[in-house]
């Protein structure tokens, strides 16, 4: 079994529920590894964009949920 994480672009309040908001996806055997890898990638990348668009179009980690089939948000990414 493994679990996955994604880094996606924050979910604006007009956005439709089935938007394609993912920038990558992250799978590995333990949550652990697949967090800390989603993490360092997004971190990495997102100190590169400029600060006017990080504000526009924040990034957040999430998780899937295999229960409730669906993303659950981890946090912002910094």
């Amino acid at each position: 079994m493994y679990v996955m994480y994604r880094v996606a672009y924050a979910p604006g309040p007009e956005d439709p529920p089935e938007r394609d908001r993912t920038l990558r996806d992250f799978t590995a055997v333990t949550g652990r590894e697949a967090e800390k890898a989603a993490r360092e990638w997004a971190t990495s990348r997102n100190q590169q964009r400029p600060p006017e668009l990080r504000e526009q179009w924040p990034w957040v980690l999430e998780r899937w949920n295999g229960r409730i089939r669906d993303w659950e948000q981890i946090n912002a990414i910094p």
